[in-house]
């Protein structure tokens, strides 16, 4: 296949670059999809995740409940903080309950 640059989008139609336009957005939802599904199906209630976000940079959470898209995270060191957000932005962690406790994120 060519190479973006290589392809002069001036020189093409408009029916062209909308069919081209459709083929791109058309990859985009797939590829989005399939990542979602991963991650649905990776992470469970009661697990401990991270948060692709700079607001939640060094928190653990654990997960509450799940919906279709969406579901509610708890900070594992205090109650208190918790949101509901996109499962395409957990991070499911490898650590177990009690290595949390050692590390500190969790009292007891």
């Amino acid at each position: 296949m060519a190479n973006l640059n290589e392809i002069n989008l001036s020189n093409l139609s408009l029916e062209e670059l909308k069919s081209f336009r459709s083929r791109i957005n058309s990859e985009l939802n797939y590829r989005s999809h399939q990542t979602l599904i991963e991650n649905k199906n990776s992470i469970r209630v009661g697990d401990f995740i991270t948060v692709d976000n700079a607001k939640t940079h060094g928190k653990i959470f654990r997960v509450t409940s799940m919906r279709r898209t969406k579901a509610s995270i708890e900070n594992v060191s205090t109650s208190r903080e918790s949101y509901t957000l996109p499962i395409s932005m957990m991070v499911k962690t490898n650590e177990t309950h009690s290595e949390l406790v050692k590390l500190g994120y969790i009292k007891q």
